[in-house]
């Protein structure tokens, strides 16, 4: 029996009734709280009520800076209740993740800050080292104010072509991109999840994605609402300092839906590694998506395989093709079907290129991510015009779920969107057997020898030759006034001495020559490699940097310019390191590298953003637990250096 779609998210909310179905979040191994649907529209009315005695009104943007997963819920659809526009912003304490709120909100017309105490302070912290402006003023709502105000609430329902909310791209550029999804994109788009993946009002979905990512919010929390399922989400940080909680926690609410990025189930096997699983079982689950970055069928089989003792069936792994300017879903395969991949001649990848499906070892290797959902169109084209199939081109969609532009940016929409309707997604790709093939972004082909290569290719030859860890290489191109020619770039985490890099940068030089007959131009050692929420390399970013010189210093050092110079300043850099990380996160108290941590006052949360700043700057090196093991600095540092000198 076909449903009838509701106008807009808020009719369905509303049109659930006394609905005693629930959505359960999880706060650690052992605490969790579950909350009706009927009680989720009752506490988002009073936030609403909160928010208009605090001046938001109709069309007022209100910006979602908010850590916590329930607050986080409740403040969006008491946006949508107030017809006001909520616009997620993910919450972080780095310095690239406080500037990117900074963009978003020099985008807006005049928005309102709905936020909790401790970002607050780092967001005004942040303002007054980098000296810019932050002048909201009386738009700050903190998220305690708001539920305290006893005022009754007014609801404006949201029309189908009403805006919703803005979702700002996460980005492979600094410049985040606001995707305007209305109810109708939004109602439009579910109903196609629904068609595509079968969903049933038994089906139950388990969650780690952000709730500022797509895939997170529409895809893991309001299509299972709209659809009545039961929904669990977990906090992302919690899936990324513990990732065996997340299968232990299918396991127990029986979750028959589950999703991650590519890089999550790298995450979590490396975090299994031999280990014995003895309280996983995986029997319920049917589907597993996984999109939001370029796929590895390989690392899919791995997981497949190394689960199916758990009784996770082969069929379950769905991969998908998707983006914040279709609303989410654009492409999926058919339910319970194994995973399919193609290989392609390296030499026929190049845009207007016809493939050539073949076998052997100079050949790339593809997922295949479906046919188009219900209600939207996929093409293939070059200026302007579709392509036969088994054509690299430009992917373009169109139909119910593709946005109608970029929040106050006509030229950015009018450059994307054509006059009839097909949105460029920036991505290329080609159509063999029905199933769309993504091969890669335009903006980050890599020109040499007259050929276009991928950088995930020249990675993945990278990966398999020298075994560096998925992840941990990047390859861009890069091109600086001073050479007049696109250089190839490859980035390595490294974490030791300079010097200690020349065997493996000899080698990975030695392998794209020998086996691509490519030219690398620099082989730079990085701490981390940036990446979006949803696990995508930022790999603009690092060209970027690389254009404005940040890397000449250790270019210079590596191709034996000037000798390696020791750090200026104290005898140990490191403990000054960890001061400095001390001073940020917890200003106003003074703690010396003898001192107790725990009896100085330092909050577990505070430890977990002392542990992000190490690991930003030492990837991999400490584990979260770690830090409840150290009682003073001096511990700290011993222990990292120790892991860095092994």
């Amino acid at each position: 029996m076909k449903v009838t779609p509701f106008v807009s998210l808020t009719d369905k909310l509303t049109g659930l009734g006394d609905s005693q179905k629930s959505m359960t979040f999880i706060h650690n191994a052992q605490e969790s709280e579950s909350l009706s649907f009927a009680e989720l529209r009752s506490a988002a009315l009073k936030l609403l009520a909160g928010f208009q005695a605090k001046g938001v009104s109709k069309g007022d943007e209100v910006v979602l800076y908010v850590e916590n997963n329930k607050n986080f819920i409740i403040a969006f659809w008491a946006c949508l209740f107030g017809a006001m526009i909520p616009v997620p912003v993910a919450v972080g304490v780095h310095s690239e993740h406080l500037q990117k709120l900074f963009t978003i909100l020099s985008k807006l017309k005049r928005p309102f800050l709905f936020t909790e105490q401790s970002p607050l302070t780092r967001i005004e912290t942040y303002a007054g080292e980098t000296g810019q402006s932050f002048t909201l003023d009386r738009r700050v709502i903190d998220i305690g104010d708001a539920l305290n105000d006893p005022a009754s609430e007014h609801t404006d329902a949201g029309q189908a072509d009403s805006l919703a909310f803005i979702q700002f791209s996460s980005g492979s550029t600094r410049e985040p991109k606001g995707v305007m999804l209305s109810h109708a994109n939004l109602v439009g788009n579910i109903e196609a999840m629904r068609e595509g993946a079968a969903y049933l009002p038994h089906d139950k979905i388990l969650s780690w994605m952000p709730l500022t990512h797509d895939m997170g919010l529409i895809g893991m929390h309001l299509a299972p609402l709209y659809c009545e399922m039961e929904h669990c989400l977990m906090p992302a940080m919690l899936f990324s300092r513990r990732p065996l909680l997340w299968l232990k926690k299918a396991t127990e609410y029986r979750a028959t839906i589950l999703c991650s990025p590519n890089f999550g189930y790298k995450h979590y096997l490396k975090a299994l590694g031999d280990k014995t699983i003895d309280d996983v079982d995986l029997s319920a689950v049917r589907l597993i998506y996984n999109g939001a970055e370029p796929i590895s069928v390989d690392l899919c089989r791995q997981f497949l395989q190394r689960l199916a003792p758990q009784g996770l069936r082969a069929t379950s792994m769905f991969l998908v093709y998707g983006l914040a300017e279709g609303t989410l879903a654009v492409s999926f395969p058919a339910i319970d079907t194994p995973l399919r991949e193609v290989r392609v001649r390296r030499d026929s990848i190049s845009v207007g290129d016809q493939v050539h499906i073949a076998d052997g070892d100079d050949t790339v290797r593809f997922a295949c991510v479906g046919h188009a959902v219900s209600s939207c169109e996929i093409r293939i084209a070059l200026d302007g015009r579709a392509i036969g199939d088994e054509r690299v081109g430009e992917v373009h969609i169109r139909g119910m779920g593709v946005t109608s532009g970029f929040y106050q940016s006509p030229a950015l929409t009018e450059e994307i969107i054509s006059a009839d309707g097909w949105l460029n997604t920036g991505d290329l790709g080609f159509f063999h057997d029905g199933q769309l093939i993504i091969t890669g972004r335009a903006k980050e082909i890599i020109f040499a020898n007259g050929q276009n290569y991928y950088p995930q290719d020249l990675e993945a030859v990278i990966q398999q030759e020298t075994a560096i860890e998925l992840g941990r290489v990047v390859a861009c191109g890069a091109h600086r006034d001073d050479t007049q020619m696109e250089e190839l770039l490859i980035f390595v985490v490294h974490r030791s001495e300079v010097e200690a890099l020349k065997p493996l940068a000899a080698k990975i030089t030695k392998t794209l020559s020998s086996i691509l007959g490519l030219e690398v131009h620099h082989v730079i050692p990085v701490r981390n490699i940036p990446k979006t929420t949803s696990g995508k390399l930022q790999r603009n970013h690092m060209a970027s940097a690389y254009i404005h010189g940040e890397f000449d210093a250790v270019i210079a050092e590596i191709n034996g310019s000037h000798p390696a110079q020791a750090p200026v300043g104290s005898a140990n850099p490191l403990k000054d390191l960890l001061l400095g990380i001390i001073r940020d996160i917890a200003p106003g108290k003074t703690i010396n590298p003898a001192d107790d941590l725990f009896e100085a006052g330092l909050s577990s949360l505070q430890l977990a953003e002392m542990h992000d700043r190490i690991d930003a700057i030492y990837p991999g090196v400490v584990d979260f637990t770690d830090m409840f093991d150290f009682n003073t600095l001096n511990d700290v540092a011993q222990f990292i250096r120790t892991k860095v000198d092994a």
